[in-house]
């Protein structure tokens, strides 16, 4: 059963509480997805060092000043996104829309790492264990961590104060063990 919150601000907290799930599912399946790109290559499931020839070098060569380019500049942009006035501005202006601020630009600041990270590790098997790729995808790799979506993180990232009492959810009475009921 849906139960009016008491105050809004509780109502805002569930919704964040909800919208920092979204951003960490995303930020698990997106590492667990490159896991199984390298898991498919290394064991045989996906050819290794598929376009290695060297009919294929001007491709690579391509595709790594590419990957260059596109890391050097949403690394850190990544990183420092939600310090950006007008994103910064998105997020903590109305509160109503907080939670919904929030996850669209947790995806896209996750997307700006995540993509790049997958298809770094692709190349790197495509092209026959290319270090750079490799290099371009632990990097990245590493930066997630600093980003890594937890509910305080996607509170104090919002502004929302969480010492406020506003936001102490109260305990359910039906959900402790050890509370016995005369008959």
């Amino acid at each position: 059963n849906y139960t009016r919150a008491k105050h809004p601000q509780q109502n805002t907290f569930r919704k964040m509480k909800r919208t920092a799930k979204i951003l960490r599912t995303t930020f698990f399946l997106s590492i667990i997805i490159t896991l199984l790109i390298v898991a498919a290559f290394e064991t045989g499931l996906l050819a290794e060092g598929a376009l290695a020839d060297q009919s294929y070098q001007h491709i690579h060569i391509l595709l790594d000043a590419v990957m260059i380019v596109v890391a050097l500049p949403t690394d850190p942009l990544s990183l420092k996104l939600f310090v950006i006035p007008f994103v910064h501005d998105r997020l903590t202006d109305d509160e109503s829309r907080m939670p919904t601020h929030l996850l669209h630009w947790g995806v896209l600041r996750m997307a700006m790492l995540c993509l790049p990270m997958m298809a770094d590790m692709t190349f790197y098997y495509i092209f026959g264990a290319d270090v750079r790729f490799f290099y371009l995808s632990v990097i990245t790799f590493l930066c997630l961590f600093f980003i890594y979506p937890s509910l305080e993180r996607c509170l104090q990232e919002c502004g929302i104060d969480m010492s406020e009492e506003q936001f102490i959810e109260p305990e359910d009475p039906s959900s402790n063990p050890n509370d016995t009921k005369l008959a």
